[in-house]
This record gives C-alpha cells, sequence and structure tokens, in this order.
C-alpha cells in the first residue's frame, strides 16, 4: 500500500528538523560573531553590563581577554562627557531606553580604550527577544579613519572655498543642463555688482540683455559641445549694474563626472577694462613720441647736412686766400733775398746796413710766422673734413682679430716709436665685431697721443690689453662694462691729464696747457669718441699727472668671445 504524500511528519521528526536548523543558525551567528571586524558585545538588564564580546571587541578596547572587557561598564568605556556636553553615563542610559523601546537605535559615539585613548564610533543598538527575555546586542564600528578623511575633506574644501573667494578673477561654475550659476565669488559679485544671492539660479538669459546673453551661452555651449576644451576671449564686453561696460579676458572649461558625462562649466574671468584704456594711451602717445623723434631726427639730419655742407664750403673758402698768403710769402722771400744780394754790392754806412739787416730779419722772421699760422690752419681745416666724414661713412662691421690689427698699427708707426726711443707692448686681445679700418684709425690715434705726449723726464712704455666678458674681473681692473661689450685699453707712463681737463679733452681742437707744444691739433680724441659710440661702445680715461693715463673704449664683443 501507498504512502500518502499529503501525510504531516510526526513531531519528533519536526522536533529534530528544527533543532538541526537552529543549530546551524547558531554556527552562522558564532561564526559571524567571532570573524567580525566590527566590535559585537551583549548587555543584558538591569545593570547593562556586558555578558560577551568577540574577539573584534576585546581588541578594539584594548582588553588583554574577554574576562577582562565583560568587567568593565558600559559607560566606563566614554569619556566623562560626549561633544554634545552631556554626560557619557547619563546620555548612554537614554540610548539604551531608546532601543529597548523601539527596538533598535544607531548614533555616533566617543569611546575611550582601556589605555585612554579616545576614538569616534557608530554604534548599533538592537532589541533581542529570546525565551521570553529582552537584551541589548551592540554592533561599534572604529570611524577614525572615516573622522580623519572627513577632516581632511572639509580641510581641503575650505582651502578650496578660500582660495577660490580670495582670487582677484570672477569665479563662476554653471551646471550644464541649462548654464544657472551655481557657484559665484566674491570678485565676480564686485565685478558684475549683483549679490551672489541673486545671481545664483540664474543664468545670462535673465541677467543680460537678450543680444548680449545670447552671445554668451553660445560660447558656453562651445566648450560643452566639445568645440573647445579650453575657450580664450581676449575682449568680451559685459555690462555691469555698478561699472557700466567692462572687457573680460575670459577662460571657460568643461567640468566631467566620473562617468564621462558633462556636468559643468567653470569660467574665470579678468576685467582687462584699465588695462586696455591704458594700452590705448600708451599706443596713442607713443605714436606722439615716435612722430616727434622723426621729426627731431629729421632736423638733426638736415642740420648735419647743413653742417656738412657749411664744413665744405667754409674748408674750401679758407683754403683759397691761405694758398695765396702762402704764394705771397714766397714772393716776399724772394724779394728780400732780391734785395739782400743788390744791397751787398752798393756802397753804404755801416749804420744805414745794420738797419737793413735789422728790417730783413723781422721780415723773415714775420714770413715764418705767417707760414706756420698757414699750416695750423691746413692742418685743422683737415682735421674738420676728416670729422664730416666719419659721420657719413657707413660702418662695416666684421669680426676682427685684434691681434693682427694692433699689429698692423704699430708697424705702421715703427718711425715714430724708434723716434721716441718708445717700448710698446700688445698682449693678446680678444676679438670684437667692429669696422675694421676706424678701428685702425682709433688705436693709431690713442697711441700717436701716447708718443707726442711722453714724458720727456722717462722712456716711454705703452702697453695694450684687452678684456671680453668671459675673462671675468681682474684685480686693480674696473670694466665698467657687462657682456655685451669687450673693453681694451692703451696705457702709457707719459704726462698725465689733470682732472679738471678729463672731460674736456675730448671736445674738438681742445688740448690742456702743459700738451700746447705744437703737437696734435685738438681732433684726434674727438674723432676716437665718434667712433666708438657709432659701435654702440663707451669711451674713458683714467690719469694721474706725472704717473700716465690709461685710455679705456669697449666694443660690441664677438659671438665666440661673448661665451663664458
Amino acid at each position: 500500500m501507498k504512502k500518502d504524500a499529503n501525510k504531516s511528519p510526526s513531531p519528533a521528526k519536526l522536533r529534530r528538523h528544527t533543532e538541526k536548523a537552529l543549530l546551524a543558525s547558531e554556527e552562522r551567528y558564532r561564526r559571524l560573531f567571532e570573524k567580525s571586524h566590527d566590535a559585537i558585545m551583549t548587555l543584558e538588564p538591569p545593570s547593562w553590563k556586558f555578558t560577551t564580546g568577540n574577539p573584534a571587541a576585546i581588541a578594539m578596547f584594548k582588553a588583554k581577554n574577554e574576562a577582562e572587557f565583560v568587567s568593565c561598564e558600559p559607560w566606563k568605556l566614554s569619556p566623562e562627557r560626549q561633544p554634545d556636553g552631556r554626560l557619557s553615563d547619563e546620555k548612554s542610559q537614554a540610548m539604551i531606553a531608546k532601543a529597548m523601546r523601539e527596538g533598535s537605535n544607531f548614533f555616533e559615539w566617543i569611546h575611550k580604550r582601556l589605555n585612554g585613548e579616545e576614538f569616534p564610533a557608530t554604534v548599533l543598538l538592537s532589541r533581542v527577544e529570546q525565551d521570553k527575555f529582552s537584551f541589548l546586542q551592540a554592533t561599534v564600528r572604529d570611524i577614525t579613519g572615516q573622522k580623519r578623511a572627513e577632516e581632511a575633506l572639509l580641510e581641503s574644501k575650505a582651502l578650496v572655498e578660500a582660495v577660490v573667494e580670495n582670487i582677484p578673477l570672477m569665479i563662476f561654475l554653471k551646471e550644464a543642463t541649462d548654464l544657472r550659476f551655481v557657484i559665484f565669488n566674491r570678485a565676480g559679485e564686485e565685478l558684475l555688482g549683483y549679490d551672489r544671492k541673486t545671481l545664483l539660479g540664474k543664468n545670462d538669459l535673465d541677467l543680460f540683455p537678450p543680444e548680449q546673453a545670447a552671445h554668451f551661452v553660445a560660447k558656453d555651449r562651445e566648450v560643452l559641445d566639445g568645440k573647445a576644451a579650453l575657450l580664450d576671449i581676449p575682449e568680451e564686453p559685459i555690462l555691469t549694474a555698478k561699472k557700466g561696460r567692462r572687457l573680460l579676458h575670459t577662460r571657460k572649461v568643461c567640468i566631467r563626472g566620473a562617468d564621462g558625462t558633462t556636468k559643468y562649466l567653470l569660467g574665470i574671468s579678468e576685467d582687462i577694462t584699465e588695462r586696455k584704456q591704458a594700452e590705448a594711451e600708451i599706443r596713442k602717445l607713443n605714436e606722439t613720441l615716435e612722430q616727434r623723434v622723426h621729426e627731431r631726427t629729421t632736423e638733426l639730419a638736415r642740420a648735419n647736412q647743413e653742417l656738412e655742407t657749411l664744413i665744405r664750403i667754409a674748408s674750401h673758402d679758407l683754403r683759397s686766400p691761405l694758398v695765396n698768403i702762402q704764394g705771397f710769402c714766397q714772393l716776399l722771400n724772394k724779394a728780400c733775398a732780391s734785395i739782400t744780394s743788390l744791397l751787398a754790392d752798393v756802397s753804404l754806412p755801416d749804420e744805414a746796413r745794420q738797419t737793413l739787416a735789422a728790417s730783413r730779419e723781422k721780415a723773415e722772421k714775420s714770413i715764418r710766422f705767417i707760414n706756420a699760422g698757414v699750416e695750423k690752419m691746413n692742418s685743422l681745416i683737415g682735421g674738420l673734413l676728416r670729422l664730416s666724414r666719419l659721420g657719413r661713412a657707413p660702418l662695416v662691421l666684421q669680426s676682427l682679430d685684434m691681434n693682427v690689427l694692433l699689429n698692423t698699427v704699430v708697424e705702421a708707426m715703427t718711425f715714430q716709436i724708434r723716434a721716441a726711443a718708445a717700448d710698446v707692448t700688445v698682449e693678446t686681445l680678444p676679438d670684437c665685431r667692429a669696422d675694421a679700418a676706424l678701428i685702425n684709425q682709433v688705436f693709431s690715434n690713442l697711441l700717436d697721443n701716447a708718443v707726442k705726449y711722453r714724458d720727456p723726464a722717462r722712456r716711454l712704455r705703452a702697453r695694450i690689453w684687452g678684456r671680453h666678458p668671459g675673462w671675468g674681473r681682474r684685480p686693480g681692473w674696473d670694466c665698467r662694462e657687462k657682456d655685451a661689450h669687450t673693453v681694451y685699453c692703451v696705457e702709457d707712463n707719459g704726462l698725465g691729464v689733470a682732472p679738471e681737463h678729463q672731460q674736456k679733452i675730448w671736445d674738438l681742437f681742445y688740448r690742456p696747457n702743459h700738451q700746447e707744444n705744437g703737437a696734435g691739433e685738438g681732433v684726434g680724441l674727438t674723432v676716437v669718441q665718434q667712433i666708438v659710440e657709432r659701435h654702440g661702445g663707451k669711451v674713458w680715461v683714467e690719469s694721474e699727472v706725472g704717473k700716465g693715463s690709461r685710455f679705456f673704449l669697449t666694443l660690441p664683443a664677438d659671438e665666440k668671445e661673448a661665451k663664458p
């Protein structure tokens, strides 16, 4: 006979099944209790002391074992007061009462480990009913790391907010859907003249004239649609309530979420109205400077041309009478010689003959003075002509081997140097970039001056040396120059130049009193100065009477010499 399929199990079998399920449930709970990372403990009324504690609870509260843990009263594992100011024992009783009344209670709590260290935690109190007996199970999670992360996040957020608020540029954030403002900083408020409460939640269409708002929205959409990762609008006009029409330099960028979707539009704007106005004023002013410089340059060029023309005409007109004077002086010399020859054959009283001889000497002496004046005048005219040609000649700039050039200068002056019994030393010189013919003239003039104005009391010793930028400074040597120029020096032990004359010797036709010995025409140093200054350099003298002089000049350094 078949068994009835719908027949209920026997009570014994049902009891065994229930006991087996209960044991399985208890085993699962035990494993969860033992392996949980959260502290799990039970509290029983009426004292509400701990009756059990899992390994995580023992470790969390720094207890030696479960016995030490359960011997602690719950409120003894808390500081005297909680952050809200309430006593911990009073507040814990209230939390327990609420859990018993409502079935559970979840809250944050400050705990204290057995070593006195305090830490924040979350607590879940759950009411458990067993065999008509109610007790509480507490699940505690240490949230120290979470709190630190929250504090760090809050600090970071506060820092970002402080930076955004204090940057003197307008910073705004618009949500991507309808471009409404969600962040606006203080600088933006001041620029637009609106309180941020008025701005937040609105878009450009709510704030600006339609045409202008449409322009702003179109630019925003270009960024959000990916047409421009970073849009730079150099001159974007905007109207404000306080400052009227402004010009902004604006940068906008799209902000995307972790999933790649467009979230926000970030904008940074700088008010460049005053800067643009200042630039316009400067341009206007520069045009007027430039105009004056052009006019002055034109006037100067015209004046120089007129001066050169005048010098050429004057030179021609002055030389014509000088030639006549020289011719008539020669005729006078011949006439005097003829008269002297004729009188030699005539018998004259001694007194008359002596008078005629004295007159003849005076005439010859006067003729010599006239000839010397003519020569001096010719020399001055020649100096003027050389000076006028100097300004007209174009510079032929090239890399100069100064050692070769100075050897040429010294060889050309060999006769004067030997006649003066002078010692001339040329040290190894750095190269420069200049006009070879003009620089030859510079050093020829300086060396010629050293020979002319030597001290007769001692043998002339002249030394020519130089330093390029890469060689650095030399003890006792003040180059006064930056890296762009090479410095040269012509040094001698001649008469020297008194301090009161050192600025005047560069003037045309000027010679110190002690040099008025017939040597020179007062043009050489003027030529030197003009040539050096045409090359963008400068020239100066350091001198002491009775000891000698050092004439310094700077010239553009050759490219290879300028490198350290």
